[in-house]
């Protein structure tokens, strides 16, 4: 592992770092990832000045995270922590009031580009390759959330990365690695069985789960978004004021833009399933080659009678004592305290 820290302009300052005790790079498909990273407490005052850290692949792209935390204790360690670069887009406030018709591709890169053009994020050359047809409506909204939940229907997420000392926006779509898929990516199998997992845990949450939304517009026009399949209804109400009348060519057209803050709503509130797993670095599948973030593989678990293809939505890249193991998170992510933590 090489570590550099780097200033407000992500140029290097420092480095290679080799006195690192523990490195944590916890990547995550549906939310921002964060590192920790302890140190000698002799490497404080150097730390201290760090404005970035970062971690370089070997596919040329970096690993950076915003350094938002330091400290340093009386047992001779300096931890250094905070967000990787997602944070970046999480610090914006897109600008609301406005409508984007076309191809996704295009409609996602001018949305991007107005909005992310005072911040030092630019745009992958590819950003995009779907080309379905689309209207999208801005609101006054945090613009890592907004993009978030543009991509979540096409099982699609984003990323910044520090590419030729440029924090690089891409989106990327995982692929489908389970045995009943028809995309043709080599299948990822992760079984216990196999003794390419350990520590499996799991967690079924329920208890916040709605599948009836009501969702009322500034005329007091009521939708109604049903996702029970004709069960027990969970309902929930919600209140779109923002959403009016004149800013639609047609009655359809407003029904259909309360109809999709239903659909939106109702995400956020779905059944939770979260796997954790342990994974050495050296397990016969190489992240970032066998599996990535957002793919979905197989998990099994024979004790548990657990099959089922899960998600890749998380992986936690850590360095310690020399060795080098991946943790990754499958299925919704759910608070829980992670093996990682624990030691």
């Amino acid at each position: 592992m090489e570590l550099f820290f780097l200033d407000k302009d992500f140029r290097i300052v420092d480095g290679p770092i080799d006195n690192v005790l523990s490195a944590v790079w916890e990547e995550r498909f549906y939310d921002i990832g964060k590192f920790r990273i302890i140190f000698p407490r002799s490497m404080f005052a150097r730390a201290e000045r760090a404005k970035y850290v970062s971690m370089r692949g070997e596919d040329g792209e970096w690993l950076c995270g915003r350094v938002e935390y330091i400290s340093v204790s009386s047992d001779s360690e300096c931890e250094v922590s905070g967000r990787l670069l997602e944070v970046l887009l999480d610090d914006v406030i897109m600008r609301g009031g406005e409508v984007y018709s076309g191809k996704l591709s295009d409609v996602l890169r001018d949305v991007l580009e107005a909005n992310l053009s005072h911040t030092p994020v630019v745009l992958a050359e590819d950003l995009c390759r779907k080309e379905d047809e689309v209207t999208l409506r801005t609101s006054w909204k945090n613009l890592a959330n907004w993009l978030r939940s543009v991509l979540k229907p096409y099982m699609a997420s984003f990323s910044v990365k520090l590419i030729r000392g440029l924090p690089t926006l891409a989106i990327y779509f995982g692929r489908d690695r389970s045995m009943s898929s028809d995309d043709g990516a080599p299948r990822a199998l992760f079984s216990t069985s196999y003794g390419n997992i350990g520590g499996v845990e799991y967690e079924r949450d329920v208890s916040g789960m709605k599948n009836f939304a009501y969702i009322r517009g500034s005329d007091g026009r009521v939708v109604s978004v049903d996702k029970s399949s004709g069960g027990v209804r969970r309902e929930i109400y919600m209140s779109a004021d923002e959403i009016t009348p004149d800013q639609f060519e047609s009655d359809e057209d407003y029904v259909a833009a309360l109809t999709e803050r239903g659909e939106e709503m109702l995400s956020t509130y779905a059944e939770a399933v979260c796997v954790f797993a342990e994974c050495e670095g050296e397990c016969g599948l190489v992240y970032g080659v066998d599996y990535s973030l957002g793919d979905i593989c197989d998990v099994a678990d024979s004790e548990l009678g657990l099959s089922f293809p899960l998600r890749v939505t998380g992986a936690a890249t850590v360095f310690e004592d020399g060795e080098c193991k991946i943790y990754p998170t499958f299925g919704d992510e759910i608070e829980f305290s992670k093996n990682y933590d624990k030691e």
